[in-house]
């Protein structure tokens, strides 16, 4: 379905922010100060609503305009007179412990809490029935989830869309990191992929959601913008690898090399978008550049392998799998907890639904860095066969031609 749109409709523009975690919290940041600066130039009233689990999360936005555990801030003296300030929230952001609140009459939806949280979510949008008529809705998330049954991988607007099928829904990428998006001095874009119909809809949250200092551009193929955005997430772990083992900048251009190709013939495997998209959309090799130089999953995966090393813990691989991948789980966990300040990552929970698609397909050998990711991660193989699987990769590529 697509939502027609004129200068007009700005006029009275309310949106809602589902996540107060670090990219919600960025985003709310960068867009509702894109809506102040329209409210500005065109007079109207702008609203945007961020629904947050934690009422002192709610109280802090509320009262302080900040909310210091995921959005850097720098305060001055006369920050409260500044539209726009790092990591301060403008006058037209409120937040409240209550979805329905929040969703209720939002003209957009953005849904940027990680995916294990959205379906109770969307089962209290949908049964207090508060979304607009003409609402639209676009997931910021980058979770990917295989069905081994039914051999489908399916993607978090895959599953918005089964609970609300008549609207429009869409998926928006980067290349950002959180910590520059809170400063409005920083340059930054992002993507927006929508299906056939929808551009009309895509027009006019690109619209709304742009600035001087953040480009949003549109992709007519939003299932290879997800892909490309929850792959990404998972090559980065390679690069946190190369860099837990001391390896440098040769290496990590080598896991980009690989990285963008598997991406790519992933895409094409599994007929899930246009293999181009990672070539010619932000939300592709930019993205991706981005991830595996400053992304929070390549620092996780580094500090992984050093806690590996450290402790000498590795196991046998012909032992008890289920144990090791246990194991496993657990040290992600752990450093995710110690690193990351509550922050939860997609990126090594979507290396094994990855590797168990490709598993499943028995096309494994085509991915060997995607397969080397997932068995250092989760199989106690030796962290430097991320190497091996680099050289591995050339050849493949090469064949490929």
């Amino acid at each position: 379905m697509s939502t027609a749109t004129n200068a007009d409709s700005h006029m009275h523009t309310k949106l809602a922010m589902i996540g107060s975690g670090s990219f919600g919290s960025a985003m709310a940041h960068r867009i509702s100060y894109a809506l102040q600066q329209k409210q500005n130039e065109r007079g109207g009233i702008s609203q945007l609503m961020l629904y947050a689990r934690r009422q002192k999360i709610v109280d802090e936005i509320n009262e302080q305009r900040t909310n210091v555990q995921y959005l850097p801030y720098e305060p001055t003296d006369d920050d409260k007179e500044k539209t726009g300030s790092q990591g301060l929230f403008t006058p037209n952001v409120s937040a409240s412990t209550s979805v329905t609140e929040c969703v209720s009459d939002a003209k957009v939806v953005f849904l940027a809490m990680p995916s294990a949280y959205l379906p109770p979510i969307l089962q209290q949008i949908q049964e207090n029935q508060v979304l607009r008529e003409d609402a639209i809705i676009v997931s910021l998330a980058k979770s990917l989830h295989y069905d081994p049954v039914n051999n489908v991988l399916k993607s978090v607007v895959n599953e918005v869309k089964e609970v609300f099928p008549t609207h429009p829904v869409m998926a928006l990428s980067g290349p950002n990191i959180y910590s520059e998006m809170s400063s409005m001095s920083e340059f930054a874009e992002t993507t927006i992929g929508y299906d056939d119909g929808d551009f009309s809809s895509a027009k006019y949250v690109a619209d709304i959601s742009s600035s001087q200092n953040l480009k949003v551009s549109l992709c007519d193929d939003r299932i290879g913008v997800e892909v490309c955005g929850g792959l990404k997430n998972v090559i980065s772990l390679a690069s946190g690898y190369c860099e837990g083992l001391g390896l440098g900048w040769n290496a990590k251009a080598a896991v980009i090399r690989a990285g963008q190709h598997e991406i790519a013939r992933f895409i094409e495997s599994f007929d899930l978008g246009k293999p181009d998209t990672m070539f010619k959309s932000s939300a592709g090799v930019g993205d991706l550049i981005l991830t595996l130089s400053a992304g929070r999953g390549r620092m996780l995966a580094s500090a992984f392998t050093k806690d590996v090393l450290k402790s000498d813990e590795a196991m046998d691989s012909n032992g008890d799998s289920d144990k090791i991948k246990e194991l496993s789980v657990q040290r992600w966990e752990r450093l995710e907890n110690e690193l990351l300040n509550g922050m939860k990552l997609p990126d090594w929970h979507n290396a094994q639904e990855i590797y168990q698609a490709l598993k499943h397909r028995g096309i494994l050998h085509e991915f060997p860095l995607i397969d080397a990711i997932y068995k250092i991660g989760f199989q106690s193989q030796d962290p430097r066969s991320i190497i091996r699987s680099l050289s591995e990769s050339i050849d493949i590529s090469d064949k490929k031609r």
